[in-house]
């Protein structure tokens, strides 16, 4: 039988290998939660297999929740 992480490695190497760009290489960012989900899923190894180059985390959080402050006048 067949185990829900073997069916997610599974779903998430078709995604990528279904991206087909103009060059050989491909670009995944993600968020920390989804980085989280991709890497009890697959190993490096595996994505870079893929022709993935990078493996990036992209984090708005810092940016959105920063205190804004006017300047004296």
């Amino acid at each position: 039988m067949i185990g829900v992480d073997e069916i997610l490695k599974k779903r998430l190497l078709e995604l990528i290998k279904s991206v087909q760009p103009a060059g050989r290489w491909k670009l995944v960012v993600v968020d920390s939660l989804s980085l989280k989900i991709l890497n009890s899923a697959c190993k490096m190894y595996d994505i870079l297999e893929e022709n993935v180059s990078c493996h990036s985390i992209c984090s708005l959080q810092p940016v959105l929740s920063r205190p804004r402050t006017r300047q004296p006048f």
